[in-house]
C-alpha cells in the first residue's frame, strides 16, 4: 500500500482555548469532560473530521473510560476543529517522496524537508499552548504518524519552496525520481505536480491564516 500524506488546517489558539474552557475545572483537567469532548467529536463528524478519523485510525477502544487515553482524547478533540487542505498526495500520491529526493539539490536541510513532509511533533503543539497543565497531561514524546506546522512555519517554508521551483525541472531531478516510472507518467509532469502539491498545501495554510495538521503513513 502506498504511503500517503494528508493535511488539514486548524487554529491552535482557538483549539487550546476551547479545550481549556471545556475540560478544566478548578485548575485541573477533568478526564470525564475530556472523554465527553472526544465522544462528541466522533458522534457527528464534519467531512474534515471524518477523514482525519480515518487517517489517525480511530478505534472505538480509544473511548473506553476504564482505560483513560488522554493523548487519544486530545487527538479526537482536535479532529473536531480540522478543515480539509491540499497535501503532498493530492495530484500525485508520492509527491512527498519527490520533495525528499529533489529539495536536497536546492540545499534544503533534512530538518526542513521532514517538517514539510511530516510536520513537527505533537508535543510541540501542546507546548505552543503555553499551558503547563496541558504539557503535564498530554505526552506525545513517542514518534507517531501525526504532526503539525504552525502558521509561522508555513510562512517560512513557502518562500523557500518558491525559490526552489527551478529544481523541479532540472535533469538531475528527473534522474532522482526514476522510481516514478512505475506510475507510467512523464517524470517532468510528476515533478511539476509535486511542486504544485507542496505550494498549494502551504498557500492554503497562509490564506486561511491557520496551522497545518499532517498525517503521514
Amino acid at each position: 500500500m502506498a504511503i500517503v500524506q494528508a493535511a488539514w488546517t486548524f487554529d491552535p489558539t482557538q483549539f487550546h482555548t476551547m479545550l481549556w474552557e471545556k475540560i478544566v475545572v478548578d485548575e485541573q483537567v477533568c478526564f470525564d469532560l475530556l472523554l465527553d469532548l472526544a465522544k462528541a467529536a466522533v458522534a457527528n463528524p464534519s467531512e474534515g473530521t471524518r477523514t482525519a478519523l480515518e487517517f489517525i485510525r480511530f478505534d472505538e477502544e480509544w473511548l473506553d473510560p476504564s482505560d483513560p487515553s488522554p493523548n487519544y482524547w486530545y487527538l479526537l478533540a482536535l479532529s473536531s476543529m480540522l478543515s480539509l487542505a491540499p497535501s503532498l498526495s493530492t495530484r500525485f500520491i508520492p509527491s512527498w517522496r519527490v520533495m525528499k529526493d529533489v529539495l536536497p539539490f536546492a540545499r534544503w536541510s533534512e530538518t526542513e524537508i521532514n517538517q514539510l513532509i511530516r510536520g513537527k511533533s505533537l508535543s510541540s503543539l501542546v507546548l505552543s499552548s503555553g499551558n503547563s497543565l496541558f504539557s503535564e497531561t498530554f505526552d506525545f514524546r513517542h514518534p507517531s504518524s501525526e504532526g503539525w506546522l504552525s502558521f509561522a512555519d508555513a510562512q517560512t517554508l513557502l518562500p523557500r519552496l518558491e525559490a526552489s521551483q527551478e529544481y523541479f525541472s532540472l535533469p538531475q531531478s528527473i534522474k532522482a525520481i526514476e522510481w516514478a516510472k512505475f506510475w507510467k507518467r512523464d517524470s517532468r509532469l510528476l515533478l511539476q505536480d509535486s511542486y504544485k502539491d507542496a505550494l498549494d498545501m502551504l498557500n492554503t495554510a497562509i490564506l486561511r491564516k491557520s496551522a497545518l495538521f499532517i498525517v503521514f503513513e
